[in-house]
Protein backbone atom coordinates (compact mmCIF):
# COMPACT_ATOMS: atom_id res chain seq x y z
CA UNK A 1 0.00 0.00 0.00
CA UNK A 2 1.44 3.53 -1.33
CA UNK A 3 0.70 6.16 1.22
CA UNK A 4 0.51 10.13 0.46
CA UNK A 5 2.91 11.32 3.09
CA UNK A 6 4.94 14.29 1.96
CA UNK A 7 6.88 15.85 4.81
CA UNK A 8 7.36 19.25 4.23
CA UNK A 9 10.90 20.61 3.81
CA UNK A 10 12.64 21.31 7.28
CA UNK A 11 14.72 24.48 7.07
CA UNK A 12 16.00 24.58 10.21
CA UNK A 13 14.95 22.97 13.88
CA UNK A 14 12.52 25.18 15.64
CA UNK A 15 14.03 27.38 18.56
CA UNK A 16 11.97 28.59 22.02
CA UNK A 17 11.66 31.77 20.63
CA UNK A 18 9.43 30.02 17.22
CA UNK A 19 7.56 27.60 19.84
CA UNK A 20 6.63 30.70 21.74
CA UNK A 21 5.49 32.33 18.76
CA UNK A 22 3.75 29.32 17.86
CA UNK A 23 1.95 29.39 20.68
CA UNK A 24 1.10 33.13 20.83
CA UNK A 25 -0.51 32.29 17.41
CA UNK A 26 -2.67 30.08 18.35
CA UNK A 27 -4.36 32.66 20.68
CA UNK A 28 -4.43 34.94 17.86
CA UNK A 29 -6.00 32.45 15.43
CA UNK A 30 -8.84 31.67 18.56
CA UNK A 31 -9.43 35.07 18.60
CA UNK A 32 -9.62 35.87 15.20
CA UNK A 33 -12.28 33.17 14.31
CA UNK A 34 -14.37 34.19 17.24
CA UNK A 35 -14.09 37.72 15.57
CA UNK A 36 -14.60 36.43 12.21
CA UNK A 37 -17.88 34.63 13.21
CA UNK A 38 -19.35 37.76 14.87
CA UNK A 39 -18.03 39.52 11.40
CA UNK A 40 -20.76 36.87 9.89
CA UNK A 41 -23.42 37.54 12.07
CA UNK A 42 -23.02 41.59 11.61
CA UNK A 43 -23.46 41.17 7.85
CA UNK A 44 -25.68 38.19 7.96
CA UNK A 45 -24.67 35.55 6.22
CA UNK A 46 -25.26 32.01 6.37
CA UNK A 47 -21.37 30.71 6.36
CA UNK A 48 -19.46 29.13 9.07
CA UNK A 49 -15.77 29.59 9.99
CA UNK A 50 -14.29 26.14 10.20
CA UNK A 51 -10.53 27.86 11.42
CA UNK A 52 -7.81 31.03 10.97
CA UNK A 53 -4.68 29.95 10.06
CA UNK A 54 -1.93 33.03 10.52
CA UNK A 55 1.38 32.54 8.35
CA UNK A 56 4.05 32.63 10.57
CA UNK A 57 5.50 35.86 9.73
CA UNK A 58 1.96 37.33 10.56
CA UNK A 59 1.81 39.26 6.89
CA UNK A 60 -1.30 37.22 6.42
CA UNK A 61 -4.18 35.22 7.66
CA UNK A 62 -6.35 32.42 5.98
CA UNK A 63 -9.84 31.58 6.27
CA UNK A 64 -11.21 28.82 6.00
CA UNK A 65 -15.05 28.94 5.63
CA UNK A 66 -18.15 26.56 4.61
CA UNK A 67 -21.72 27.58 2.99
CA UNK A 68 -24.34 26.20 2.66
CA UNK A 69 -25.06 24.71 -0.74
CA UNK A 70 -27.76 26.77 -1.92
CA UNK A 71 -25.44 30.34 -1.01
CA UNK A 72 -22.30 28.91 -2.51
CA UNK A 73 -22.33 31.54 -5.48
CA UNK A 74 -22.63 34.75 -3.43
CA UNK A 75 -19.89 36.95 -3.30
CA UNK A 76 -18.14 37.52 0.65
CA UNK A 77 -16.10 40.51 -0.40
CA UNK A 78 -17.32 42.70 2.04
CA UNK A 79 -17.30 40.69 5.15
CA UNK A 80 -13.39 40.02 3.24
CA UNK A 81 -12.90 43.83 3.66
CA UNK A 82 -14.25 43.95 6.99
CA UNK A 83 -12.16 41.50 8.61
CA UNK A 84 -8.71 42.27 7.10
CA UNK A 85 -9.21 46.01 8.19
CA UNK A 86 -9.97 45.02 11.96
CA UNK A 87 -7.51 42.42 11.82
CA UNK A 88 -5.24 44.86 9.97
CA UNK A 89 -3.65 42.37 7.52
CA UNK A 90 -4.31 40.68 4.52
CA UNK A 91 -6.67 37.69 4.49
CA UNK A 92 -7.62 35.22 1.88
CA UNK A 93 -11.05 33.64 2.17
CA UNK A 94 -10.60 29.88 1.00
CA UNK A 95 -14.21 27.74 0.64
CA UNK A 96 -13.95 24.49 2.28
CA UNK A 97 -15.64 20.88 1.48
CA UNK A 98 -16.75 18.72 4.23
CA UNK A 99 -13.68 16.49 3.89
CA UNK A 100 -11.72 19.06 4.25
CA UNK A 101 -13.46 20.73 7.00
CA UNK A 102 -13.27 17.16 8.64
CA UNK A 103 -9.41 17.28 7.90
CA UNK A 104 -8.99 20.59 9.69
CA UNK A 105 -11.34 20.18 12.80
CA UNK A 106 -9.87 16.30 13.28
CA UNK A 107 -11.68 13.76 15.19
CA UNK A 108 -11.77 10.15 16.19
CA UNK A 109 -13.26 7.44 13.14
CA UNK A 110 -15.41 4.56 13.71
CA UNK A 111 -12.34 2.18 14.11
CA UNK A 112 -11.20 4.63 17.31
CA UNK A 113 -8.10 6.37 15.77
CA UNK A 114 -7.53 9.16 14.49
CA UNK A 115 -8.87 10.62 11.35
CA UNK A 116 -6.10 9.28 8.40
CA UNK A 117 -6.94 12.99 6.68
CA UNK A 118 -6.06 14.77 9.94
CA UNK A 119 -3.12 12.77 10.72
CA UNK A 120 -0.92 11.42 7.65
CA UNK A 121 -3.21 11.33 4.45
CA UNK A 122 -2.33 14.73 2.51
CA UNK A 123 -5.23 14.04 -0.42
CA UNK A 124 -8.32 12.21 0.24
CA UNK A 125 -8.64 9.61 -2.79
CA UNK A 126 -11.94 9.06 -4.50
CA UNK A 127 -14.27 6.50 -3.14
CA UNK A 128 -16.79 4.91 -5.29
CA UNK A 129 -20.31 3.15 -4.17
CA UNK A 130 -18.84 0.24 -6.39
CA UNK A 131 -15.74 -0.38 -3.68
CA UNK A 132 -18.07 -0.87 -1.27
CA UNK A 133 -20.45 -3.17 -2.79
CA UNK A 134 -17.09 -4.90 -4.04
CA UNK A 135 -16.14 -5.65 -0.55
CA UNK A 136 -19.76 -6.79 0.29
CA UNK A 137 -20.56 -4.35 2.52
CA UNK A 138 -23.96 -2.91 2.83
CA UNK A 139 -24.43 0.72 1.72
CA UNK A 140 -25.62 2.72 5.16
CA UNK A 141 -24.51 6.17 6.34
CA UNK A 142 -23.58 4.67 9.82
CA UNK A 143 -21.25 2.39 8.83
CA UNK A 144 -19.63 3.41 5.55
CA UNK A 145 -19.69 7.35 5.84
CA UNK A 146 -17.21 8.91 7.66
CA UNK A 147 -17.80 12.21 9.78
CA UNK A 148 -17.61 14.26 6.89
CA UNK A 149 -20.50 12.42 5.40
CA UNK A 150 -18.92 10.99 2.48
CA UNK A 151 -18.14 7.63 1.97
CA UNK A 152 -14.64 6.77 4.60
CA UNK A 153 -11.14 6.89 2.74
CA UNK A 154 -10.44 3.84 4.36
CA UNK A 155 -12.50 1.87 2.30
CA UNK A 156 -10.43 2.72 -0.77
CA UNK A 157 -7.37 1.11 0.86
CA UNK A 158 -9.66 -2.07 1.68
CA UNK A 159 -10.44 -2.39 -1.97
CA UNK A 160 -8.83 -4.58 -3.96
CA UNK A 161 -7.21 -3.59 -7.26
CA UNK A 162 -8.12 -5.55 -9.88
CA UNK A 163 -5.38 -5.00 -13.06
Amino acid sequence: ISRDVKLKKVIRYATPQDVEKNAALTDLENKAQQMASNKIKEHELKMKIVAVEYLFDESRALVYYKVPENDKNKNFRELARDISTTLGLRIDMQQVSPRDEARIMGGLGPCGRSLCCSVWLEKPRHVKVRMVKDQGLAISPTKTAGICGRLMCCLEYEHEKKG
